[in-house]
């Protein structure tokens, strides 16, 4: 059994979600691809769904297993956003994508108009089922305070579909579960905002992984002719943490897909032209730039679609080994100016080399190092520029409990903490050139309120640092 393995998780107000969203090429048969009809595709309405509790299997959970359930295509025709239960919650689809859950056809408002929520409970009243439409009260709070929605917009299946007496084991008290959810939504809505940093002074290119780790340089290997013909272009390798798969972010204020090459056809590498929608600030000067990405395996690249844009730190693709890549990593070259097709250009040393509107450009004149994101394991002798003090990301001081060398035994130490009342985190971080695992349960801009976080911590036995 393969348990369902989130690309991401994250928490918003004390709740942790495992996200990973179903895209064309997940093979989920009622997947719809289709957007909202809403303006922005933003949902307009909460739909509160009851699915039963089911026997968990060993080391899962009911969540899980029906997030699982969908992606193998044995829900039948049902498609929803989230699923949650006691302990987990998982998201699945993008909220602003149609589902299938409203029974009330595929035009019809409940489906695509709104996001659905299925709490999986029994109806025995017993503490987790009570725990269970807790959790699915605080999460169609905060969807209602996130798409900026009043406590009319939270409704039932029932509504959508009469004849479905739908969420079952919350119906007859909706009107105490409607006020656990206000409770939740104006406590939201009291919520002192943290204090945000001051975006960047200027739209900086910055270093798109979190671990430079830099395995082939400009030349040397089979970059000698790249960067030695005319045209030449630059192009490095990195292999980023050299565990695992790492993702390639957004390294400036928009970039827009502009071209993928490859994908699904086996004979061909898969390759991704991302190009910039306003100037961006290099160290060698202010100007549009085309930056080309190969080796991203179908898994992440077939999800992506041209025209789609992304906004800094936003992940894009994991790195992968496609083409017969000696190991999972990115191939990078950049470029002033815009993205002409179909990509490449064959230069004098009878390499394909990057083509834009500009000139080509070498790694340190193209990207900024913002320290506060990227951690440099390996540069190739590379001697890239600094992001200016002021314009990097904020300092944050975060409460670790423990650190281990396995990321089983840091998952089973978080839930030990969530049982303590604790919202957890797990951060990968490479020292020393070995992979750690540190389970965190909160993160503060001042040091203060970090320090008193740990010292509550403490109390209840877990060895709390400051990070």
């Amino acid at each position: 059994m393969a348990l369902l393995k989130p690309d991401k998780i994250y928490t918003e107000h004390g709740l942790e979600i495992s996200e990973k969203l179903i895209t064309a090429s997940s093979g989920v048969r009622y997947y719809s691809g289709r957007k909202l009809a809403t303006p922005d595709h933003k949902p307009q309405w909460i739909t509160i769904h009851n699915t039963d509790d089911i026997n968990e299997a060993a080391g899962t959970n009911d969540a899980e297993q029906y997030a699982r359930a969908t992606f193998n295509n044995n829900m039948g025709s049902v498609v929803v956003h989230y699923y949650i239960d006691e302990t987990a919650c998982w998201h699945i689809l993008a909220d602003d994508t149609v589902g299938w859950h409203a029974a009330d056809g595929s035009n019809g408002p409940g489906n695509t108009t709104s996001v659905a929520i299925e709490i999986i409970m029994d109806g025995s009243g017993k503490e987790y089922d009570v725990k269970a439409e807790d959790r699915g009260a605080l999460l169609a709070a905060i969807l209602l305070n996130k798409y900026g929605l009043g406590m009319d917009r939270l409704t039932t299946h029932k509504r959508w579909y009469p004849s479905k007496y739908c969420p079952a084991y919350i119906l007859p008290h909706w009107t105490q579960f409607y006020n656990k959810v206000k409770t939740y939504y104006e406590q939201i809505k009291g919520e002192k905002q943290p204090e945000k940093k001051p975006a960047a002074s200027k739209n900086y290119l910055t270093y798109p992984t979190k671990n430079m780790n830099i395995t082939q340089g400009i030349t040397g290997d089979s970059h000698t002719r790249h960067s030695a013909g005319s045209p030449a272009d630059y192009p490095i390798d990195d292999g980023c943490s050299d565990e695992g798969r790492d993702w390639f972010y957004c390294p400036c204020d928009e970039l827009r897909v502009a071209h993928i090459y490859g994908v699904w056809n086996g004979k061909k590498t898969n390759t991704i032209w991302l190009e910039s929608n306003s100037k961006v600030v290099m160290p060698c000067g202010e100007d549009y730039v085309t930056i080309h990405v190969v080796h991203p395996n179908d898994d992440t690249l077939g999800g992506l679609k041209v025209g789609q844009t992304f906004k800094r730190g936003e992940r894009m693709f994991l790195e992968g080994n496609d083409g017969n890549a000696d190991g999972y990593h990115f191939h990078i070259a950049v470029g002033t100016g815009k993205f002409v097709a179909p990509g490449w250009v064959l230069n004098s040393k009878g390499s394909w080399v990057h083509n834009t509107t500009g000139r080509q450009l070498r790694p340190e004149e193209a990207f900024f190092v913002d320290p506060a994101f990227t951690s440099i394991i390996k540069t190739k002798g590379i001697e890239f520029k600094t992001l200016p003090q002021e314009d990097r990301q904020a300092t944050l001081y975060f409460v670790q409990i423990g650190s281990f060398g396995k990321k089983g035994n840091a998952e089973a130490y978080a839930a030990t903490a969530r049982k303590a009342g604790f919202t957890t985190m797990i951060k990968e971080a490479d020292v020393g050139g070995k992979r750690l695992y540190r389970v965190q349960i909160g993160a503060f801009g001042k040091k203060e309120n970090a320090e008193s976080y740990a010292a509550e911590a403490r109390k209840k036995g877990f060895d709390a640092v400051i990070m």
